[in-house]
């Protein structure tokens, strides 16, 4: 889990008030890529910065990554997935399945 900022030129040592965080990806198999438990625990800011994702298992309350109480700007405002357009009309049904899941979790925040 990685969270970028982007400098504004025009005003010297500030950055934009917005953030990127880039993860893992989804795979269709139920153990690979990162797990939507994890995607909806980053939306919801419980992700710690620097986090390494494990297609195994999700992120626990008891792991040290986990934070406990996110504030407003550790959580996410905004989702984007990026899917490569040559592959979207051959998407595994498995996949569907996790976005529809994520886009059901997100739209209750």
């Amino acid at each position: 889990y990685k969270t970028y900022t982007i400098e504004n030129r025009s005003v010297p040592g500030s950055k934009y008030a917005f953030i990127f965080d880039d993860i893992m990806g989804l795979e269709a198999a139920e153990d690979g890529g990162v797990q939507v438990d994890d995607v909806i625990s980053a939306l919801k800011g419980h992700i710690k910065d620097g986090y390494k994702f494990n297609p195994g298992s999700s992120l626990s309350e008891r792991d040290l990554c986990y934070n406990h109480c996110p504030s407003w700007g550790d959580k996410v405002h905004c989702i984007v997935t990026v899917v490569a357009a040559d592959r979207l009309a051959i998407m595994d049904n498995e996949m569907v399945k996790k976005q529809k899941k994520i886009r059901l979790e997100a739209s209750k925040l």
